[in-house]
């Protein structure tokens, strides 16, 4: 390790030259290195979907999303919900409460 310190003391360029290959490599790591723009946040909700094909808004309404509100209505932990009918889908979006166990809810 000695002499190569020395070598780098003696012979300015060597050292410049392996100040650019450092800079370099650091620059190029830095390009490459994953970022998270957006970091996992646990909410405490849950996101029901429902493809009903062909079906118009009544008949996803009637069959869909009114069967869904009927089986979360009067669940423990639940701390609202909200159910949208549209041509061909129903969504059905439930908060839970704070505290209350995800897998319990589920």
């Amino acid at each position: 390790m000695k002499r190569f310190l020395a070598s780098l003391v003696r012979q300015d360029v060597l050292a410049n030259v392996l100040m650019v290959v450092i800079l370099l490599a650091g620059f190029y790591a830095g390009t490459r290195m994953v970022r998270e723009a957006f970091p996992d946040v646990a909410l405490d909700m849950i996101t029901v979907t429902v493809a009903y094909p062909g079906a118009n808004v009544e008949e996803v309404e009637e069959g869909v999303s009114r069967k869904i509100e009927e089986a979360i209505d009067g669940l423990e932990g639940i701390k609202r919900y909200t159910t949208i009918s549209s041509e061909g889908a129903s969504r059905s979006i439930i908060e839970i409460m704070s505290g209350f166990p995800m897998v319990k809810a589920r």
